[in-house]
């Protein structure tokens, strides 16, 4: 038994050495035969890397995609240093692109960016990608409706590679926008908060403010009672309205802000009621009440507030019209 397992393994030892030279011997693929075994898919087809270059750019120029990304990486995996491995990356994430698998094409255009910022024309690059983020938010599919949360992750390199481009802020904005309209409104006013912390002069800012506002609102719907986030909401949209707009646009958020008002002005009648209604707090309930009508003075319980704080004051022995401290 020991002198079968020594017999085998010499003839294994044999054996690989000669199986290495006679597969480093065999000529290099000439793909204008058909596919491969697997153990070839990443053989170069040509001897040197700008003969395999202008070998895989005329294989996608001529339609066969596949091949020619087969022989891009095999040029990549044989020469990883050569000038033109940044070509032939490129060359992946084009025929991805030509040939309408955007989410590759984005993977293949950052790949790019990362692996060879040397040889890469990083402008050409973003805006390639844009090109990307505005297919991938606005194709149809068959049976589908655009899925825009397709972008997102062009959309996040855009602004996190090139912070200092011109696209970002448009990039966040869009981000922004996207989140919104599929109501994750937190990641929403996340992202329009980077933008403005990011690019308060921008062009896009002062939409940004808007669409922030709007989310800020859209959320303090979502929790009523929530007094917090009703004056984050009151104020951002204040704030929006100060901005130039069109006058749909402010129509917009005059509704938005009254609608806000008026439930902030039914929380202070509400606790101002808490307060008489116990009993023990009279003079919390008065201030409530005052609290109410001076900020408030347009909200539907401003009379029955104004009539509550003539009847504490009486009681009380004070003035009705003195200002709450």
């Amino acid at each position: 038994m020991k002198h079968r397992t020594w017999m085998a393994t010499v003839l294994l030892g044999l054996a690989v050495p000669a199986a290495l030279a006679a597969l480093a011997e065999r000529p290099v693929l000439d793909e204008s035969g058909g596919r491969r075994p697997w153990f070839s898919l990443l053989r170069p087809a040509r001897e040197t890397p700008p003969d395999q270059l202008a070998h895989a750019d005329a294989l996608r120029l001529d339609g066969r995609s596949w091949r020619a990304r087969r022989q891009y990486r095999a040029l990549i995996a044989s020469w990883p240093a050569a000038p033109e491995a940044a070509a032939a990356q490129r060359g992946i994430a084009e025929s991805f692109f030509e040939a309408g698998r955007f989410r590759k094409a984005f993977e293949a255009y950052a790949e790019m960016a990362e692996r060879y910022p040397h040889g890469t024309d990083f402008e050409d690059v973003l805006a390639r990608q844009q090109e990307i983020a505005e297919a991938l938010r606005t194709r149809r599919r068959f049976l589908r409706a655009p899925a825009p949360a397709d972008a997102l992750p062009v959309l996040a390199w855009i602004a996190d590679e090139a912070p200092h481009s011109p696209a970002a802020p448009a990039a966040l904005l869009e981000k922004g926008r996207i989140h919104e309209n599929a109501g994750d409104l937190v990641e929403a006013i996340d992202t329009y908060n980077r933008a403005l912390q990011r690019y308060a002069g921008a062009p896009e800012a002062a939409e940004a403010i808007r669409r922030r506002a709007i989310a800020l609102h859209r959320l303090s719907n979502r929790t009523p009672n929530d007094q917090v986030r009703a004056e984050e909401a009151s104020f951002a949209l204040e704030r929006a309205l100060r901005l130039p707009l069109e006058p749909a646009d402010e129509a917009d958020l005059r509704e938005r802000l009254a609608a806000v008002r008026v439930r902030r002005a039914e929380a202070l009648f509400d606790r101002a009621r808490f307060y008489e209604r116990a009993g023990r707090a009279p003079r919390a309930a008065l201030t409530a009440y005052r609290d109410l009508v001076r900020r408030y003075p347009e909200s539907p319980r401003a009379a029955e507030a104004h009539a509550r704080i003539a009847e504490l004051a009486a009681r009380l022995g004070e003035e009705a019209g003195r200002e709450a401290p």
